[in-house]
């Protein structure tokens, strides 16, 4: 499989009927397809670092919107889904820290990296957080 066919393209389907999730979501899936093309033009480590950092810092932010929304739903299963946000940040991070830790460090071990962050992250949007929709309602418009 090449790297463009790794592409994800949003559907209504994905959607956690939250208008504003929604739109986080497709950011996120934006940011990833943006990281899986540019491991495939072979681009500097330094760009790539970037889009991490942006990651980590848009990652976090949507992760405190979401844990708001779904607290003051009174979603029943957020201390496990806020601990599943704490381990996802932690892995940006760390992909991030290994790649400005080790500049020497070659294009396949930085590949891997990203490609094990891509799939983690793509199975929370597409798994974990659709156990959401039941919860929020679908089509709801919030915030």
């Amino acid at each position: 499989m090449n790297e463009t066919e790794k592409l994800f393209d949003w559907k209504p389907e994905v959607s956690v009927g939250h208008l504003g999730l929604d739109g986080e979501h497709r950011y996120f899936i934006e940011l990833i397809n943006r990281l899986t093309l540019l491991l495939a033009s072979n681009a500097g480590q330094q760009e790539i670092i970037e889009l991490l950092a942006l990651l980590e810092a848009e990652t976090e932010i949507h992760f405190r919107h979401e844990e708001e929304i779904l607290t003051d739903s009174g979603y029943p299963g957020i201390d496990d889904h806020a601990k599943r946000h704490r381990n996802l940040l932690g892995s940006i991070a760390a992909a991030r820290h290994a790649l400005e830790s080790n500049p020497q460090d070659n294009a396949k071990a930085d590949s891997k990296r990203i490609e094990y962050l891509r799939k983690e992250m793509m199975e929370h949007i597409l798994s974990e957080d659709m156990n959401l929709r039941p919860h929020l309602g679908e089509g709801e418009a919030k915030r």
